[in-house]
């Protein structure tokens, strides 16, 4: 079963997200982090995970396979970057970034971990 943290729950599709990982047999949520602690306890509740409040604890953790990103869209260049230099492969809720150039440094610094990668929506 791989292991997965959910990094950020502020954007809208996070309810979706959490439904769909709910359904899976092949994957756990095992941690939940969020900048704003209420958002990360109501969601590692609703998860079954353990709320981490530093992040750096998910990039430092060995047991995960991956992470998913669901962060305010200001706040996804440094998560991509810090999740790239951890080796985690990663899922990032559209849009990736502010404008082109982040989206441009962010593929280079997933494209230079050698991670699998993906943007989009979880439908």
């Amino acid at each position: 079963m791989k292991q997965l943290a959910l990094v950020g729950t502020a954007h809208i599709h996070t309810p979706g997200f959490v439904k769909r990982l709910q359904a899976r047999d092949d994957v756990k949520v095992t941690k939940v982090w969020d900048h704003e602690f209420a958002r990360a306890d109501k969601w590692s509740t609703e998860l079954g995970a353990q709320r981490v409040n530093d992040v750096s604890t998910i990039w430092s953790d060995s047991s995960l396979d991956g992470v998913i990103i669901c962060s305010e869209t200001d706040r996804h260049q440094p998560l991509v970057e810090a999740a790239a230099a951890a080796k985690k492969h990663m899922f990032v809720e559209k849009p990736l970034g502010i404008g082109a150039a982040d989206a441009k440094a962010m593929a280079a610094a997933i494209r230079d971990a050698g991670l699998l990668f993906q943007t989009g929506y979880f439908q």
